[in-house]
């Protein structure tokens, strides 16, 4: 339940972008940010928490997440590189105890 990644999280998620274009993270049952960082001229993307997509737990808390749409594609030299990201904030809620709906909010306020 941390809104924002820890230090080391961050660190070793720099580290890891030497390797990999993108990081998806998960874990900590709320949404995190998503941020962009430059490698060698390179952008490259670590969404550190997409937090719930859905959980049958009622509890503001863990209702929220984020769904994210990454283009990828070659540039002119031939190598795949991370494109255009889109990003939105979800909510999920209970129907019926057997039921859940996922939708798009236009906020992130699990208070």
């Amino acid at each position: 339940m941390e809104l924002y990644p820890r230090i080391k999280t961050i660190n070793d998620g720099r580290n890891l972008l030497h390797e990999f274009d993108a990081l998806i993270g998960h874990h900590s049952h709320c949404p995190q940010p998503v941020s962009f960082f430059s490698v060698d001229n390179v952008n490259k993307l670590i969404a550190y928490s997409l937090g719930n997509f859905c959980i049958g737990i009622e509890n503001k808390m863990h209702k929220y997440g984020i769904v994210v749409k990454i283009k990828i594609g070659r540039n002119s030299e031939g190598k795949w590189l991370i494109g255009n990201v889109e990003w939105t904030f979800i909510g999920s809620r209970s129907l019926s105890e057997q039921e859940y709906t996922v939708e798009i909010v236009d906020d992130y306020n699990p208070n």
